[in-house]
């Protein structure tokens, strides 16, 4: 079957208005399906002509080309497609692609043409073993390789679309003799299966391996003969894909070493705008968990007061409400509550968190007394120990302290307090009004030496020195503690717990509210979830600090992309007039490619191209860089805050979706690019193309 017909083939070139070069006359032949084909000539025979006619890299002046039967069109680049899909091409120099591995390379193709990855993979490592490649230099740069390695990927990457015809132009004009025999037999195994047509200078090789050689002088066919004996093998019908225009991206890349000191401003500028990006996002992503992580590191988190509002006047206009201590039995109906906290009565109007704490004749300001339900079980987080251990039971001889009251003891007393006893001590007056409107006083005094066992790492913000106790220790106090003379009274015996839990619910020895503590700290994220509350008010000074430091990061963040929105509208501003500056600069360039006949698509692809190269180095070296700055600055923020880990770039997983924040963030700065990049070149004045021919002289 005849594959490939050329008939009456002719190319001339104009020299002036008078004179023409032919460089092709009259040509006319006919390829089978399969075969080893050699084109040989002098140097400006015209063989490198007629196969750029073959491959569509020039347009003949006369003559016609049919392919599958299937006549070759010029009128427009869409009939590219039916080139890829029939015709593969070996340049002389390989034309692979930088900085890409083997597999890369060989890919690409296909990968363009919206193949998986996977299956691309697949299909590339069996045509790579079929060339004869070793497994080990798949994932090689292609920079390492030799030439004959090079001449092998190259031949691998025109094979991968199976097409029918292969195009070599010189493919052993730059290896040694060893190599070139092997890339000759190569070729020779290939063109059993397809038409393999090649331009050489080696008549000893051609000789050797073609089964038919042409030879052209001045442009036309001298010699058309059968060199050896060729057996043909079964051509397979080649795969159709969609086509891409290559020489936009070579184009915009000699483009882009032609203006390097201005496209690497353009590079400073994306990169810096890109960290700030990343940066930005890596604290929105980062900030959330790291603050609940960070106000997590309070030993009494989970715990806090629980108390209703009740009306007081309803106007229509103005309601006024009062703070009261709700029912126990409205309380345990709310499954919940009951689930998740231990109630326990509230006794801060008797003991209050600011008791006279002392050591020796030291008294200290500012440190607070505060409840953790009990050392035992799992009430509160062990991992929060710095420095010694958690007191052995639940008693109130014994307590530990956070870092701040560590440092303030340290301070004032000039010496390392853990292991010392403080001497709390607070004294409360109870006024009873009987039935007869009478007045019954009794005192609470709290008198005791608490030693200090252990000391923990808190969060340092907003936080106050802390002296821990076990609140399940205080109720037993409370139950041992009795009101004397409310007691003769009565004749019956009545502690301070007593006193407490039957206080009316509005009276301030009630103090409006029940002790709520947390059963496991592993359900303190809950606390963020208000309708576990429903028509309740829960209460915690831990809360507090977590919702003030979340509301300033929130403040933050919008700060932030305030301040990021304006640096991309500059950078957009920059990418717009270098852009513009760029197409000016090179609309005699543009005109001589629309005038050779490429599509105003094209053009402006070669634009959009030269700051996508600057858009894809800005985005691996912000990508890098921001890594490094991110761990800077979280240990900045660890230090003087305490929260860790606040900016976390998801490079690995966004939205739970692998690798997505790479992806979408190299889709908007393509988008993005596009846009700056088009503006300016669709909003520039057209001319006539005889007078953008002239442009620029």
């Amino acid at each position: 079957m005849k594959t490939l017909i050329i008939k009456g083939l002719s190319k001339s070139f104009s020299i002036d208005k008078n004179k023409s070069f032919t460089a092709l006359n009259n040509i006319n032949l006919s390829f089978e399906d399969s075969g080893f084909v050699s084109i040989i000539g002098k140097s400006g025979s015209g063989k490198t002509t007629l196969l750029n006619m073959i491959s569509k890299f020039d347009k003949p002046t006369k003559g016609e080309i049919y392919l599958n039967k299937k006549k070759y069109k010029y009128k427009a680049n869409k009939d590219y497609l039916f080139y890829r899909d029939e015709i593969g091409l070996v340049a002389q120099q390989y034309n692979l692609v930088p900085n890409l591995t083997v597999m890369g390379n060989v890919i690409l193709p296909l990968l363009m043409s919206g193949y998986k990855k996977s299956k691309a993979i697949s299909k590339a490592t069996k045509l790579l073993e079929y060339v004869g490649l070793s497994r080990d230099l798949f994932e090689a740069n292609v920079n390492k390789l030799s030439g004959g390695e090079s001449q092998r990927v190259a031949i691998a990457r025109a094979l991968i679309r199976d097409p029918k015809i292969l195009l070599c132009d010189e493919p052993t004009g730059a290896l040694d003799s060893l190599n070139s025999k092997k890339v000759m037999e190569l070729l020779s195994k290939i063109s059993k299966s397809r038409l393999v047509l090649m331009v050489s200078h080696n008549l000893q090789l051609v000789k050797e391996y073609c089964n038919r050689i042409i030879e052209i002088s001045d442009g036309s066919i001298i010699n058309d003969y059968s060199n050896l004996k060729f057996d043909r093998e079964v051509v397979g019908a080649s795969q159709h894909y969609k086509g891409h225009s290559n020489w936009v991206s070579k184009f915009s890349f000699k483009n882009y070493k032609r203006r390097i000191k201005r496209n690497l401003f353009v590079v400073a500028s994306l990169s810096i705008s890109m960290i700030i990006t990343n940066l930005v996002v890596g604290f929105i992503n980062g900030k959330d968990e790291a603050i609940k992580n960070a106000t997590f590191q309070q030993l009494d988190f989970g715990n806090g007061t629980i108390s209703k509002d009740e009306v007081v006047s309803d106007t229509g206009f103005i309601k006024l409400t009062k703070s009261i201590r709700p029912n126990l039995d409205e309380l345990k109906g709310n499954q919940k509550i009951i689930d998740l906290f231990n109630i326990s009565p509230n006794f801060s109007a008797i003991l209050p968190q600011n008791i006279k704490i002392s050591v020796e004749d030291s008294v200290f300001d500012d440190v607070y007394f505060t409840p953790i339900y009990s050392y035992q079980g799992d009430y509160i987080d062990r991992s929060l120990i710095k420095e010694g251990v958690l007191p052995s039971s639940d008693i109130l001889n014994e307590a530990v302290i956070n870092l701040n009251c560590y440092k303030k003891l340290s301070d004032q007393l000039g010496y390392d307090p853990f292991g010392e006893y403080l001497h709390l001590y607070h004294k409360f007056e109870s006024v009873y009004v009987n039935e007869y409107e009478e007045e019954i006083t009794d005192y609470f005094e709290f008198d005791i030496n608490c030693r200090i066992v252990g000391v923990v790492n808190e969060l340092d913000y907003l936080n106050s020195p802390k002296i821990y106790y076990s609140y399940l220790a205080l109720e037993s106090y409370m139950q041992e503690s009795v009101l004397l003379n409310l007691s003769t009274y009565y004749d019956s015996k009545i502690t301070w717990f007593d006193r407490v839990m039957d206080a009316e619910d509005y009276s301030i020895i009630s103090s409006y509210s029940y002790q709520l503590f947390l059963k496991d700290f592993h359900y303190r994220n809950l606390l963020f979830n208000d309708s576990i509350f429903e028509e309740f008010t829960f209460s915690s000074n831990s809360l507090t600090i977590a919702n003030s430091l979340i509301g300033f990061m929130d403040a933050a963040e919008y700060a932030l992309f305030l301040f990021l929105t304006i640096g991309v509208i500059g950078t957009l501003l920059i990418l717009t007039i270098i852009s513009f500056t760029n197409y000016s600069e090179d609309r005699r360039i543009s005109a001589i490619l629309s005038s050779l006949g490429a599509k105003n698509s094209d053009i402006e692809n070669i634009y959009v191209n030269e700051n996508l190269y600057s858009g894809l180095i800005s985005l691996v070296f912000s990508l890098a860089a921001s890594y490094p700055l991110s761990l800077l600055i979280n240990q900045i923020i660890d230090k003087y805050i305490g929260i860790k880990n606040i900016i976390l770039i998801p490079y690995l997983s966004f939205f739970k979706i692998p690798f997505f924040y790479p992806l979408i963030i190299t889709a908007v700065i393509t988008f993005l690019i596009g846009i700056a990049t088009l503006i300016p070149i669709k909003f520039s004045k057209k001319r006539s193309l005889s007078l953008e021919l002239k442009a620029n002289d």
